[in-house]
């Protein structure tokens, strides 16, 4: 059977057309006949919409055989996964960083796509770190890239190289162009660092032994991130791994004004990065500051928590006063809901070590717990009670010192905000995998670095992008269920199409604004739309 449709003039020179459905056959001496088995007037049919009806009936009715022929005709080739690409992808360019990195190739004699080098080991950190080697041979080849792949191991080594030596131009691009998505400058700057160790001897004048709780054998290097209020980080600064955090604060200090040329900025830092000097040179640069100190250490921190007068209630169901110290401004805060718990935890503590104590004494000394809570007197170990006493005052405390006028509840709240830090030190050790480091030249080293600090812009982006309280892990999840499906022909034809877009990554589609990408991709092997 054959579909013809016939043409008829009418007296007034306008056409008719009819649709047949006609059958081929041969009748009884053998000779080629044919019949109509069905006809209408194609101009009616179509404005009935009977065409389409017609259609979907006779598929109905052999949707068992065109099943068949399908499958006989017609093979998948490949799946692979392309939500994650698709959606980073369009980050990448709205941030800005797909034409920085473009003009970043122009300066250099290469024939490689050094764009793609960096956001294909960027996307790497953020959905499954893998060492470079490992990207490049299992990891990059599960997911849509949508355009053909010239991509060598070489070129991934030869882009962390290039990366190294411009990463501060890229920070800088990154923070003048956030100064248009974001807040015109940032009010609060936020600073910490955090130590990442290497598996083997490391690079020679940057890995050393330093301080370390977990890996004290292994050699290392202190990284800093300083991020904005909202959660995107600003710049990274690597140091040497014996060098102390109030020297790695004092550069980064400097840095921030020369490098960006931010007229006004409050730094904010824990209580682990300064000291009485350290807060003095920083004030001779001309810049505010909330820090955090030691109030069991420093002087100023035990008299600050000492001194009378009533807590007032603060932001975040915090109780805040305000002390002056010799010309300084510090600002006590309480937590009611931490100060039982660190009360109750003492309690349980010592009715332990009460029992504990009319046994074996010795060992008690050497306990980290229960020491500071002992006494030595003329040969006996006794319970300190003054020193009990003493730990009373400090519960569910903290002292913040400022050389603000901010009004003393918003410094409790922004000394709060350095939970952002935290959160980013976390994503970049366990999820984004910074360390170990493998890497045995300094470019490469710092190259890894900038690529991890790229992945947690990324993902900070992303994280302000999407409503408050969405889980960001599960949401880059999610579009893994997004994939392109190459179907082939057996007649001829390449088809590449898109899976169905589930109703949850729909919903991220359209608060990241990203319009759905369509169903078929490309026919016949050209380039992807």
């Amino acid at each position: 059977m054959f579909v013809r449709i016939t043409e008829h003039k009418n007296k007034d020179g306008s056409v008719r057309r009819y649709l047949y459905i006609v059958e081929s056959y041969r009748d009884k001496e053998g000779r080629p006949r044919q019949r109509v088995m069905c006809l209408g007037r194609v101009e009616e049919l179509e404005k009935k919409g009977k065409i389409e009806e017609l259609i979907e009936r006779l598929i109905e009715i052999s949707k068992k055989k065109a099943w068949v022929n399908i499958e006989k005709g017609l093979f998948v080739e490949w799946s692979k996964i392309w939500g994650p690409v698709y959606v980073f992808r369009k980050l990448w360019e709205e941030s800005g960083l797909k034409e920085i990195l473009k003009k970043i190739r122009n300066d250099y004699e290469i024939t490689f796509d050094l764009e793609e080098g960096i956001f294909q080991m960027v996307l790497n950190r953020i959905v499954f770190p893998e060492s470079k080697r490992g990207m490049f041979l299992r990891w990059k080849g599960n997911y849509f890239w949508g355009k053909e792949d010239t991509l060598s191991l070489h070129h991934y080594y030869r882009s962390l190289s290039i990366l190294a030596r411009e990463m501060e131009g890229i920070e800088k691009e990154l923070y003048l162009r956030g100064r248009d998505l974001f807040s015109e400058e940032p009010y609060l700057t936020l600073f910490d660092t955090t130590r990442v160790y290497f598996e083997g001897n490391g690079v020679e004048d940057l890995a050393e032994y330093g301080y370390s709780r977990k890996n004290p054998d292994k050699k290392q290097i202190i990284v800093g991130i300083v991020m904005r209020e909202e959660g995107i980080p600003i710049m990274q600064k690597v140091f040497k791994g014996d060098q102390v955090d109030k020297e790695s604060f004092l550069e980064v200090i400097k840095e921030i004004k020369e490098r960006f040329g931010i007229k006004r900025t409050i730094l904010v830092a824990d209580r682990g990065c300064v000291d009485r000097e350290l807060i003095k040179e920083i004030e001779e640069e001309g810049m505010e500051y909330i820090v955090g100190i030691r109030m069991r250490k420093m002087k100023e921190g035990r008299e600050a928590v000492g001194r009378g007068g009533k807590f007032s209630k603060g932001e975040d169901n915090l109780l805040v006063k305000e002390v002056k110290i010799r010309g300084r401004r510090y600002i006590v805060v309480k937590n009611e809901e931490e100060a039982e718990r660190e009360r109750r935890i003492r309690e349980e503590v010592l009715i332990s070590l009460r029992e504990k104590i009319k046994g074996a004494r010795n060992t008690l000394i050497g306990n980290r717990v229960y020491r500071k809570f002992l006494k030595i007197e003329k040969g006996a170990i006794k319970i300190n009670e003054k020193k009990i006493k003493e730990e009373e005052r400090f519960d569910g405390k903290w002292v913040i010192l400022t050389n603000t006028n901010i009004e003393k509840s918003k410094v409790a709240r922004y000394y709060k905000e350095l939970w952002r830090v935290e959160r980013a030190f976390r994503e970049l050790k366990d999820v984004l995998q910074i360390r170990p480091i493998w890497h045995w030249s300094k470019e490469r080293v710092l190259g890894h670095v900038g690529i991890c600090f790229l992945a947690l812009y990324l993902e900070s982006y992303l994280g302000l992008k999407i409503r408050k309280g969405k889980s960001l892990r599960e949401t880059i999840r999610e579009m893994d269920r997004l994939s392109v499906v190459k179907l082939r022909r057996e007649k001829g034809g390449n088809y590449l199409m898109r899976t169905e877009i589930p109703s949850s990554l729909c919903e991220t589609f359209r608060e990241l604004k990203i319009g759905f990408p369509p169903r078929i991709l490309t026919c016949n092997d050209t380039p992807p739309c």
